[in-house]
This record gives C-alpha cells, structure tokens and sequence, in this order.
C-alpha cells in the first residue's frame, strides 16, 4: 500500500513496481524545520521519531506499507481506536508511538523530487500557472462574486473546521474574507435557501456586517473576516446589551421566510434518535420529559407570534470587531418562530443565576416586563434547555463527550421549568 499525501507534488514518478520492503520517503532539511523527522540505525532503519529538527532528514513525502507492516498496523489499530484519546490522531502518531513494532526505512530522495506545498502561495511560486488552470469552482465562486481573477486570490489559509462545514480565509484586493463550504450531507437538515434569505434580511438591517454573497443553491458563502474577532463575554453587560438590541431589531423587523424554526420538533427528533439507539437514559428523564411536554401545552396556549429567528443565539455568533461593532453571524437554523426561542438558547449557554437571567430578559424587553411574558420567556430557556440536553446526550451516545454543559442544561431545564410551571399554575 502506497500512503500519499495531497499537499505533495512529484517531480519524477517514485512509484515501483515491485518494492521489497516498507519505507518512508525522507528530504534533507537544511537548517531548521518543523516537520516530523527521522531517527535512524546505520542500516537507515527508523528508531524514532521527533517533531522538527535542524540538518536532518524529513519524513516529507510518500510511503510504503509492505504487507508486514501492514497487518500489525491493522492489529494495533483494532486495539487503540476504539479508545477515545486515540480517534482525532494521524496514522504517524500511532507509528511513533509503536515505531519498535513497525519497521520502516528511511529512503532518501533529493528536495529536487519531492515538493511540499504548505499553501496555495508556495505551489503559485512553484507554477504561477496553476491557479489560472485549477478548474476550480470555489476559485470560480470567489472570482464571480468578487469582480477579480484568480492571480488576485492571496494568503489562503484553513480555518479550523466546524462541525458541519470547511472554512479559509484569503486576501483579495486589499481586502480579507471568508469562505465557507459546506459539509457533505448538510443540504438533508440544513436549508441553504433559507439560511440566505436569512442572512440577506441580516445585512440589510446591518445584524451581520460581514455577509458579502452566498448561493441559496449549493450553500458556499462569503463573508468580510473580522480582524482580531472577539466572541461576546457573557460577564460583560455592554455585550449582552448589544446583543440584546441585534435579537429585538431582527424579531421586530417584520421580515419573513418560508422556512420554520421548530425547537419542539427539535426535541421530538433527537427523542426519537435516543430512542432507536436506546440511548433515552438518564437518571430523572422521564420526570424531566414529562415536565418540557406539559409546558409545551402551556406554551402552544399563548399563541406567540411567529417572527424571524436565528436559531443558533450564543455567544461565539456573536462577534464584535475592533471597533466594538457587533455582528450576529451563522444563520444556518434561522426561520420563522416564537422569538423567546432566541431568548431561550441565549440564556441556556450562559451559566447565568437566575437573576442575571431575568436581567438578560428585561434588557431584551427594555424593561416592559409582565408576568405572562416573563414566565412565557422562562418556559422557554426550559425548553431550550432541554434541547440541547438531548441534543448532548445523542453527542454523547456517539463518542463525543460534551462536557459540563450536559448537567447545565439538565439543571436549567429543571430549574427554569419548574419555576415556569409554577406560574402558569399560579395564573390558573
């Protein structure tokens, strides 16, 4: 089995056909580096491995599996993958970690014939052609919708993954931006149509200052990278006003769109999906999802008036930039529904006291705030709460720990519910 991997590009052809035993193709490095490098016997055969070096030979390029290798790599695999700590590694850390077990040589080649291209600057100065050539369609997206040619496409850098899409930043014409691809199989629960909508009613009511273009049809977006982006600090009461004033003039503005944003649909869905896995455990589940059902009753009585929502209201989609601007960014889950959603999920992230709950509700409500209101409000940090209770545990139930904020969310949404409830009793 030959491992190659993409970023690399080779002057001659290295592949064989009949290879005797398994290597990894190595260059020398002069002066310093901050690739992995090899440690070896007189025989070449690699001992060890360390993380950067200087004057030493590189582990950059290809390499060959021979079927020795191969079957203890795959025993080794079976054992550790399994583990937690061991699934987000490279396959190199699992061979450094057991290079005594996995023989490999270290084959030499001239930097002449292998090439590395860490970026889309260094392969440009490697063939200024290629990016002219590249047939690429996210070049072809930016180039339409940013008036430029491809040669004025700089800087490309990745930026870190979210869980549903693939992002980089690039310069353009003086200017730096994002782009934002999305993830395959997102178009099944994401409506990219609705999310544009969205984000042009954002724009035009200046919520989100960054949206440049974004195609309702295949889901890429673009967007002005803020410099030096700072997330709101639920601590800091000017944030939260800010915040506060974007949700009240997006619920205010009157626009719509034909999607929904649906929490109790939500909550009915990731039910559904412990369920099946027969995952819908918890210590106190049963009283906590008999609890969020009969506030729902409470809730559909009020009869709220639908209005356009960004679905997703915590603190890392808002940004501020260095000028204290705020934007609220991320309108994948935006539709049309009871605005106390935004309110609920906002506050359910937080780790506020209840006090500094209510004051989040009468900055929103700019301080008009009755009882009916307040404990429809309360009903719903409960109930978004919940949502994303369960939401952790189906996270959980596939692998993915999420930490502290499952017994948050379970804590809210028995604290907030139960004091919702009492309310509407109360008035009953």
């Amino acid at each position: 089995t030959y491992i190659c991997s993409s970023d690399n590009y080779f002057v001659e052809n290295p592949f064989e056909k009949y290879v005797y035993r398994g290597y990894y193709s190595t260059i020398f490095a002069e002066g310093e580096t901050d690739e992995y490098c090899a440690i070896e016997d007189a025989n070449h055969i690699i001992k060890g491995i360390q993380i950067g070096g200087e004057n030493t030979w590189a582990m950059v390029g290809h390499v060959y599996f021979d079927r020795a290798f191969s079957e203890k790599f795959v025993e080794i695999l079976e054992k550790e993958f399994k583990h937690e700590p061991y699934k987000e590694q490279l396959w190199e850390d699992y061979y450094s970690r057991h290079v005594n077990e996995l023989h490999l040589v270290a084959r030499h080649y001239s930097a002449d014939i292998i090439k590395e291209f860490d970026s889309l600057d260094e392969l440009r100065q490697f063939d200024e052609r290629y990016l002219m050539n590249a047939n690429s369609e996210i070049i072809d997206n930016i180039c339409d919708t940013l008036d430029c040619i491809a040669s004025d496409i700089m800087n490309i850098k990745p930026l870190k993954d979210g869980l549903t899409n693939t992002s980089f930043s690039f310069d353009c014409l003086g200017k730096k931006y994002v782009y934002r691809h999305p993830g395959v199989g997102t178009e099944k629960y994401i409506d990219r149509s609705s999310e544009a909508a969205s984000m042009e009613v954002a724009a035009k009511l200046q919520i989100d200052r960054t949206f440049v273009a974004m195609s309702k049809d295949k889901g890429w977006k673009i967007s002005e990278f803020i410099t030096n982006a700072r997330a709101l600090d639920y601590d800091n009461w000017d944030h939260v006003e800010k915040a506060m004033e974007l949700l009240r003039r997006l619920h205010q503005s009157g626009e719509k769109t034909n999607h929904n944003f649906d929490l109790i649909a939500g909550i009915d869905d990731f039910k559904e999906k412990l369920q099946t896995s027969n995952r819908f455990e918890f210590d106190g589940l049963d009283e906590l999802d008999q609890l969020i059902a009969t506030l729902i009753e409470f809730l559909k009585k009020d009869k709220a008036e639908k209005v356009l929502c960004h679905g997703d209201s915590y603190s890392p989609n808002f940004l501020l930039n260095e000028q204290d601007e705020m934007s609220l960014i991320d309108w994948e889950y935006s539709g049309m529904g009871d605005p106390s959603g935004d309110i609920g999920t906002f506050i359910c992230c937080s780790n506020y006291t209840l006090e500094q709950a209510e004051r989040v509700l009468k900055i929103y409500s700019q301080g008009s705030l009755d009882t009916k209101t307040k404990r429809h409000y309360l009903a719903y940090v409960a109930v978004t709460s919940y949502h994303w209770f369960l939401w952790a545990l189906f996270q959980e139930s596939v692998g993915k720990p999420v930490g502290e904020f499952l017994y948050i969310w379970y804590r809210y949404t028995k604290q907030y519910g139960q004091l919702a409830l009492s309310m509407y009793l109360e008035e009953d």
